[in-house]
């Protein structure tokens, strides 16, 4: 499941190197979350419905997801794509896999416990929860998260600079 990120792009090469041991294609998933209508109660004022926005988000993920993909092609990765619409992650990917007969979900997670896991939930804790298939939930580090606060907070915690 590729969120965008940098640290979502981290469990690429992981899941190339499982799909290569089996032999396997790998198919990339973003899942586009379905939002609720926005709406101010004001006088004059009507809800915006999410299908305004939903063709531009669809597209933006589409594109993203070929981007991804044809860097995987140039090496020579069987990859296909997909948009999955969701009301939110979890679901979109337990319904996409299922529906696809997916063989193993793989993601990157923050590894975040606590309030901030509490605060910001996780997609990673809900689907070891729930899904029905294999997980291979893999904790990149990269270098960009030493500037992440949530990350140094660890750090200095870890290290006793408190």
């Amino acid at each position: 499941m590729l969120d965008g990120s940098p640290h979502a792009e981290a469990m690429i090469d992981p899941s190339v190197q499982l799909a290569q041991t089996f032999a396997g294609e790998l198919t990339l998933v973003r899942v586009v979350e379905r939002l609720a209508p926005i709406w101010l109660p004001l006088p004059g004022v009507a809800p915006v419905p999410d299908s305004d926005a939903m063709p531009h988000r669809q597209l933006e993920a589409t594109r993203y997801l070929h981007e991804v993909a044809n860097r995987l092609r140039v090496r020579g990765v069987p990859v296909r794509t997909a948009v999955e619409i969701a009301p939110d992650p979890v679901s979109g990917i337990t319904e996409f896999a299922t529906r696809e007969r997916m063989d193993v979900i793989a993601l990157a997670t923050h590894g975040h416990g606590g309030p901030v896991r509490f605060l910001l939930g996780s997609v990673a804790d809900k689907l070891v929860r729930s899904a029905t298939l294999p997980l291979l939930v893999w904790r990149p580090r990269l270098r960009e998260k030493a500037q992440d606060p949530v990350m140094a907070l660890n750090a200095m915690q870890v290290s006793g600079t408190w």
